[in-house]
């Protein structure tokens, strides 16, 4: 039986090999108004294409399978043939890589039977057609091969039973024959011996208690239906059985938050297990979730409120603040300074988005002062902006280091430093938002030694607080007699005070060696000087005030670091500076 069934069949499909049916226009329309077999569609989405050649199947007067249904897994096989043959610019049953339809299906994971063989380039169950512009002509076609007829409309009793069908067309305006065409039909799938219907595979279910049913074939043995919940922390319930065997119904109670696994199972007559299925059901325990705003902010919107949200679940909010405030921090259930804060759902969660007036909107400013550490003297600059972040920069040992920091509501804020010695300097600061003082103060340590720290902030603006001490002035550099190892001269500086506040200073000093610099006034009345001198390996460092805002002269001392170059020793120096403005 089997030899002659391969025989009958390698006869019948020799004729079903690729033929690429005329493309001359046949004027014939079917117009079957009643189907001849039963046809279900197996809630299976088709385009007008596909409806119009299953209703030329099911309707046709000659069709000799039993009725017809629609399979997916077929269905999308066939739509991908079709698309295939047009994006490759071929027409045939083998595609390019050397694989026929009933290997492309059984790729797709639906079961052919074994007796076939496993050609790879077999056809038993596909009819193509290309060229036809609609559903009518390309129907024609087929009914008017008699290979392609015999085929669809099972013809030969070999073709009866295939009553799984799968419907595929494609248009591709680019490709060889722009409309393609496939039909492909198979033996339905073999019952199953123990299937669960519903629920489906990983559904989510937000009741603990669900209802499932199933099948087992009537073919199997199963004289019973077991079933049992594996939860998701591994621990399994007992089995229990449930009503019915063919068609079984089980009661399921107390699931847990999570994934749960439904456990079924079939037994015969002397207890032995027939078979096994599986399903997963997420149940989604669904609690209250509070999210409210202190002060003048938002949170994101999906949130807002009295939500109702997954127990266990991951979530994300979003605090936002108006123009003029600041988040303030997360309180309730979990506390956080981060304005997203990702938290786990849990029965009673609470949050709460703290919002503040922007206490730094007035402190908004760069300040500068200059430190004495055990690397030597430096200049420290920080620029703050209205959401509390900064920008600093150290000036130390000739090298130049910027860092980053960020103040809190009370004004606090730590950075630290990394010098040319391998160490580290840690700076405290503390920015002054209640006293109007326009400062930064704190403290700097390099581990060992801790120094005080002030910074004091730019006074004026050009346009709303212009500097009464505008101005061009010069500048005295006069030698201190007293240190036999510098230079007796003096050095001399002019000094620019624009109405901003900023400074510009272009001097010479007594050995000869010229400098640029820029500065402001800062809220002391002074002038805070750090210039790198001798290829960054001397400085000249100190403060020159103002005895007043109507002052027309300052005066300051600075001192002159001199490293030894060529014959000249190295050496400090202290500088009486003076100033007087230029008059016209």
């Amino acid at each position: 039986m089997r030899l002659a069934n391969q025989t009958k069949l390698s006869r019948i499909l020799s004729a079903l090999q690729p033929v690429r049916l005329a493309l001359v226009a046949v004027i014939t329309f079917l117009g079957h108004t009643a189907l001849a077999v039963p046809l279900n569609t197996n809630g299976v989405a088709l385009g007008s294409q596909q409806q119009q050649i299953v209703s030329y199947l099911a309707s046709s007067s000659g069709q000799h399978r039993p009725f017809i249904k629609v399979d997916p897994t077929l269905t999308a096989v066939a739509m991908a043939r079709a698309k295939d043959m047009a994006v490759r610019h071929y027409f045939a049953h083998v595609n390019p890589d050397g694989h026929g339809p009933n290997y492309l299906v059984r790729a797709a994971g639906y079961p052919l039977p074994d007796w076939w063989g496993t050609d790879p380039q077999a056809n038993y169950i596909e009819s193509i057609a290309a060229g036809y512009s609609n559903p009518s002509d390309a129907w024609t076609g087929w009914m008017n091969s008699t290979p392609h007829r015999t085929h669809l409309l099972a013809e030969d009793s070999f073709y009866s039973d295939q009553t799984s069908v799968g419907l595929g067309y494609y248009y591709d305006s680019g490709s060889d024959y722009k409309y393609y065409w496939v039909v492909i039909t198979c033996p339905p799938r073999p019952a199953a011996p123990l299937a669960i219907s519903d629920p489906s595979n990983n559904s989510t279910v937000t009741v603990a208690n669900v209802t499932a049913t199933g099948t087992a074939s009537s073919t199997s043995n199963a004289t019973s239906v077991e079933y049992a919940v594996e939860g998701p922390d591994g621990s399994v319930s007992s089995y229990q059985t449930a009503s019915g065997v063919t068609s079984w119904k089980a009661s399921i109670s107390n699931l847990a938050p999570g994934n749960n696994t439904l456990l079924v199972r079939s037994r015969d007559s002397s207890g032995s297990v027939v078979a096994t299925a599986q399903r997963t059901i997420h149940y989604a325990m669904m609690r209250a979730l509070e999210v409210e705003s202190n002060g003048s902010g938002s949170v994101t919107k999906a949130f807002a409120g009295i939500t109702q949200r997954e127990v266990g679940k991951v979530y994300s909010v979003t605090a936002t603040a108006r123009r003029g405030y600041l988040f303030a921090g997360w309180s309730g259930s979990k506390s956080s300074n981060n304005s997203t804060i990702a938290f786990t759902m849990a029965e009673g969660y609470t949050l709460t988005a703290n919002f503040v007036a922007n206490p730094f909107t007035s402190v908004t400013n760069a300040y500068q002062g200059l430190i004495e550490t055990s690397a030597g003297e430096g200049l420290v600059k920080i620029v703050s902006t209205s959401a509390g972040h900064f920008l600093g920069k150290l000036k130390l040992d000739g090298i130049t280091t910027a860092f980053t920091g960020k103040f809190d509501l009370n004004g606090a804020a730590q950075a630290s430093v990394p010098t040319t010695d391998g160490g580290t300097l840690t700076f405290n600061l503390q920015i002054d938002l209640t006293n109007g003082t326009n400062a930064i103060t704190g403290s700097v340590s390099d581990g060992t030694n801790s120094a005080a720290l002030s910074l004091n902030g730019k006074t004026y603006d050009a346009t709303t607080n212009p500097a009464p001490e505008a101005g061009s002035y010069t500048m005295d550099l006069p030698a201190d007699s007293s240190n036999s190892s510098a230079p007796q001269g003096d050095g001399t500086a002019t000094v620019k005070i624009a109405k901003s506040g900023q400074v510009l200073i272009n001097g010479t000093l007594a050995d000869g060696t010229k400098f640029t610099t820029t500065s402001f006034i800062n809220t002391d009345g002074q002038i805070v000087l750090y210039v790198p001198l001798y290829k960054k390996t001397g400085a000249l460092s100190g403060a020159l005030s103002f005895a007043s805002s109507t002052s027309t002269n300052f005066n300051g001392t600075l001192t002159w670091d001199h490293p030894q170059t060529g014959s000249t020793a190295a050496f400090t120096e202290t500088i009486d500076a003076t100033g007087s403005v230029v008059t016209q």
